[in-house]
């Protein structure tokens, strides 16, 4: 089978690039005998992707990313001239109607729900999509079921025609190099080069902007008493006034390191070598450092809301919106070693389900159904 995927994202710095590479190698690495074209961003060569499988046939689109009418007319036409058997969008979008089936993955709905974590080109962008997508895909992925379930309640909502059996859950998973808790010298000499040592310090992942609610957590630190630095790992995407005078206000300034982008090779190491991981997200549709935390055996404090309480089923929950409720989490998980051995061992039955491997077969089980079983319309 011929699959053609729109890849543009795949170098996107980010938990929407991370799906987009987790995705593309795990089909490849599953399927050898099958064909990928990969249609990647017109900001790279072809020669810029790294993966060498022969069965991946790598392009360069022209249609530039989070461009509407570039998509409707240029990526569409170099869609549907690839030849492929299926047509996958792995973000979100869906710039026309397909003579073979087509399958876009939503991440989330925050867009809409809650438009202020949001920029309004965002929103206008994604908005523009939602309605074609939910009536016109052949099959809707979704990362959890928590965003099956909003994307369903707003199809419901807004009626547009969704049966149950053209939205399907699948997790997505996450990287073999964190399937190892065990802290070695490697280890040590990555926490080196950031001043780090094992154990020593909490750790929080991912983009900083409104919507992951650093903002709180930084406040909630500042507040308890505790001698360990809080180490803030990720790029700053967009940040209000109000963020900047946040930080330069705490009184711990000293202990909180920013340490910005993190190349994917360290990371396993600064999630194995952190006391606790906190993610305190306001919505998220999957929350990729949850799981990579339990991965690498080290306990979480999440959300309990959006799909933090289905993927940190093994972690501690509290409000994102009440920085002494933050501010007590990380007390206790600090202060109490057999929580953490505790969430340790449950984290880890819980990262079976995020695997690249499953992934793949799960999607692939959608695209055979959507090619044997077309819809009807």
């Amino acid at each position: 089978m011929k699959i053609t995927i729109d890849a543009r994202t795949y170098f996107l710095r980010s938990g929407i690039g991370r799906y987009t590479r987790g995705v593309i190698k795990a089909l490849a690495d599953e399927y050898p005998n099958d064909e990928f074209v990969l249609l990647i961003s017109n900001r790279k060569r072809a020669d810029d992707f790294p993966l060498a499988h022969g069965n991946l046939d790598v392009r360069v689109s022209q249609a530039d990313l989070n461009d509407f009418e570039q998509e409707k007319k240029i990526l569409y036409h170099e869609m549907a001239k690839s030849g492929g058997d299926i047509m996958y969008f792995p973000f979100y979008i869906l710039p026309g109607i397909f003579k073979r089936p087509a399958i876009t993955t939503i991440f989330d709905l925050t867009f809409l729900r809650y438009p202020k974590f949001h920029l309004q080109t965002t929103i206008d962008y994604l908005s523009s999509y939602i309605e074609s997508v939910i009536s016109g895909a052949d099959k809707i992925i979704t990362i959890s079921d928590y965003v099956r379930q909003d994307v369903m309640s707003y199809a419901d909502d807004h009626g547009l025609p969704l049966d149950d059996q053209r939205i399907v859950r699948v997790y997505p998973g996450v990287d073999d190099r964190y399937f190892d808790a065990d802290f070695d010298g490697s280890d040590s000499s990555t926490l080196g080069k950031y001043g780090l040592k094992s154990g020593d310090y909490l750790l929080y992942v991912g983009s900083i902007e409104p919507r992951k609610n650093v903002s709180s957590l930084l406040k909630a630190y500042d507040s308890v008493d505790v001698d360990i630095p809080l180490v803030i790992v990720g790029l700053e995407r967009w940040l209000p006034e109000r963020f900047k005078e946040t930080v330069s206000s705490l009184r711990s300034t000293e202990k909180i390191y920013f340490l910005g982008f993190v190349a994917d090779e360290d990371l396993p190491s600064l999630y194995r070598g952190s006391l606790c991981v906190v993610y305190p997200s306001f919505s998220e549709g999957f929350g990729f450092p949850v799981a990579e935390a339990y991965a690498c055996g080290t306990p979480v404090i999440t959300s309990d809301n959006s799909s933090m309480k289905e993927i940190g089923i093994a972690a501690v929950l509290t409000d994102p919106g009440d920085t002494v409720r933050i501010g007590e989490s990380i007390l206790r998980v600090i202060n109490d070693e057999n929580l953490r051995n505790r969430l340790v061992e449950r984290g880890a039955g819980e990262s079976v389900k995020y695997r690249w491997g499953r992934c793949a077969k799960e999607l692939m089980t959608q695209f055979l159904d959507a090619v044997e079983n077309p819809r009807k319309t």
